[in-house]
């Protein structure tokens, strides 16, 4: 059976979330398979690195740590709570010299799904499989620089296949654009991508990339990823999102669980101020 390589970029403000992350990839695992997890370290404390070993221990895989790479981008535009260890994505073909299929995952999400379905689809000749960013057919296009892209998709969820990426240069031509056009773009990487990748993808379902800022239809039900793409995250005081549960439930399944009650009060609390506020409102 074919192992799973999973990457991930993470810096010390993202450690929580990132373990809630692997917690849900675990423990919705079906069968034996192997996993193999990648993190792009961008300043990944010693203690924060102690409780992920505590997952590795639980569920049994090995973390490769890879440096993230800072230097080339000090001059790229800084990406709100991102940072520059988001660039890191675009260099993906040489932090993994050796490897020629990873999923790469934001640390803003969770895996409801086995990730054997999504990592098994086929993107054979293509240089990655996404999710379009909207079923909305008015949201579909974009226009970034002088190009319309005609099924724009978010990078928070990508299957890459780094052989394609490699022969066609992805990386290289995607840093020559953010340096070419950082003032003109509003998601630098994710343009970037989508510019030079010019619809050469695999697309997804949108329950793999269920995106809580703009959910569809289709998808509404039962999404494989659900990814917190607002601004305002699950850990935040005043988010009250009907999908901060699935967040609040592995991170009580993780070494950060001391966390989730806080959580669940903090909504309980909005709920109730909310009632309130729109009691005398009415």
């Amino acid at each position: 059976m074919e192992d799973i390589n999973i990457l991930l970029a993470s810096d010390d403000n993202y450690a929580q979330h990132l373990g809630v992350v692997l917690c849900s990839i675990f423990e919705n695992r079906k069968g034996i398979y192997v996993i193999n997890i990648y993190i792009i370290d961008g300043g990944l404390s010693k203690e924060s690195k102690l409780k992920l070993e505590e997952l590795e221990y639980r569920y049994n895989f090995k973390i490769k740590y890879l440096d993230a790479q800072k230097e080339i981008f000090k001059n790229y535009p800084k990406l709100s709570h991102w940072g520059d260890i988001i660039y890191n994505k675009l260099l993906v073909d040489r932090l993994l010299p050796d490897i020629d299929k990873v999923l790469y995952l934001d640390c803003d999400l969770v895996v409801l799904g086995d990730v054997r379905e999504l990592y098994s689809t086929n993107i054979e000749n293509k240089v990655l499989a996404a999710a379009e960013r909207s079923e909305n057919e008015f949201l579909k296009e974009r226009v970034v620089i002088d190009k319309s892209i005609k099924n724009y998709f978010n990078a928070g969820v990508l299957l890459f296949n780094l052989k394609e990426f490699r022969r066609k240069k992805i990386g290289k031509k995607c840093l020559h654009f953010i340096e070419k056009n950082a003032q003109e773009v509003d998601y630098p990487e994710q343009d970037a991508l989508n510019y030079v990748i010019d619809n050469n993808f695999v697309e997804l379902r949108h329950k793999y990339n269920f995106l809580v800022a703009n959910p569809m239809k289709k998808s509404f039900k039962k999404p494989f990823i659900i990814h917190y793409n607002r601004k305002i995250k699950p850990w935040h005081q005043i988010n009250i999102n009907p999908y901060n549960k699935y967040y609040i439930k592995y991170l009580s399944m993780s070494p950060w669980k001391e966390n989730a009650k806080k959580y669940k009060l903090r909504g309980r609390l909005r709920k109730y101020i909310d009632k309130f506020f729109n009691l005398f409102s009415s």
